[in-house]
């Protein structure tokens, strides 16, 4: 029997600070080629709102993204 997987890319777990939308802080607890795992706040958006992202790897210029939220659950006071 093989193991199957939904995903299509790896996910590489992470924690790294984000802010979404220029305000609200989050965390970024996993990243792949196809998306991220962002953990914040309830209320951060609903399904299908675009989101901007801004964060820092190591010494460069900040990144700025968009993306899509795909899916959005309650885990908790930030899983």
């Amino acid at each position: 029997m093989r193991a199957t997987t939904k995903r299509a890319h790896a996910r590489v777990e992470s924690d790294i600070a984000c802010i979404v939308d220029g305000a609200t802080e989050v965390r970024i607890r996993n990243l792949s080629l196809g998306g991220a795992l962002l953990v914040g706040p309830h209320g951060l958006g609903e399904i299908d709102d675009t989101v901007s992202l801004e964060f820092e790897v190591g010494e460069a210029e900040p990144m700025k993204l968009l993306g899509e939220l795909v899916r959005v659950t309650d885990r908790g006071p930030l899983a």
